[in-house]
C-alpha cells in the first residue's frame, strides 16, 4: 500500500511541474524568425547592377539540446529580401548569375544556463566570380547580442531574441562591406 502511495505523490509531483513548465512556456519556445533578422534600413555605400545568387551552408534549425538556432534556408532567405529591398544587387537569381555570395555559419555560441542570454555568431562571407573558383572578397563576421532576464523571463526565448539580432547585426555588416566593394 506504501508503495502505491509513493507513486501516486511522484505522479501527482511529476504532473504538476510538466502543467507548471507549459503553463510558464517552457513546453513551447520561441522559433527563429527571418523577419527579426533582416537589418532595415540597411544603410550601403553604393548599389551593384549585377545578378547574385545566394547560398549558406553550416546551418541547423536546433542544436543537440533543442535550443533554436538558424538553418541555411533561414539564411538564404533572410539575406536574399535583405538584398532585394536594398537594392544592393541588381537582381537575386537562383542561376546564371554575376557573382555568387557564399555564407557558411561557422558557430553559434549558446547559453545553457544563466540570467542574461549572450549569443555569439560567426559567418563566413565569400564573394565569387560568377560560378567559378574566383574569389573577390572574403571575411569571417563574428556579431553579438545579449538579452537580459527583464526582457524575456524563459532562458530559451532570450536565447532566441539573442540569436535573431546577432544574425541581423552579422547580416547588416556582411551587405553593407559588399557595398562597399568594386565590383
Amino acid at each position: 500500500m506504501k508503495n502505491v502511495n509513493r507513486y501516486e505523490t511522484m505522479f501527482s509531483i511529476v504532473l504538476s511541474v510538466l502543467m507548471l513548465m507549459f503553463l510558464s512556456g517552457c513546453a513551447g519556445p520561441m522559433a527563429i524568425q527571418e523577419q527579426a533578422m533582416k537589418p532595415t534600413p540597411l544603410e550601403l555605400k553604393k548599389t551593384h547592377d549585377f545578378s547574385v545568387c545566394v547560398s549558406a551552408q553550416g546551418g541547423r534549425e536546433k542544436d543537440p539540446f533543442g535550443i533554436p538556432q538558424v538553418s541555411n534556408e533561414q539564411l538564404v532567405k533572410t539575406v536574399r529580401e535583405s538584398i532585394i529591398e536594398s537594392n544592393l544587387f541588381s537582381k537575386v537569381v537562383p542561376q546564371n548569375q554575376d557573382y555568387s555570395l557564399d555564407l557558411f555559419i561557422v558557430r553559434i555560441s549558446q547559453p545553457l544556463v544563466g540570467r542574461d542570454a549572450t549569443v555569439k555568431i560567426e559567418i563566413a562571407w565569400t564573394m565569387r566570380v560568377g560560378l567559378s573558383e574566383v574569389v573577390i572578397w572574403q571575411k569571417s563576421i563574428t556579431t553579438s547580442a545579449t538579452t537580459l532576464e527583464n526582457e524575456n523571463s524563459l532562458l530559451f526565448n532570450r536565447i532566441v531574441l539573442a540569436t535573431q539580432e546577432a544574425t541581423r547585426k552579422n547580416i547588416e555588416q556582411g551587405l553593407t562591406e559588399i557595398s562597399a566593394l568594386a565590383l
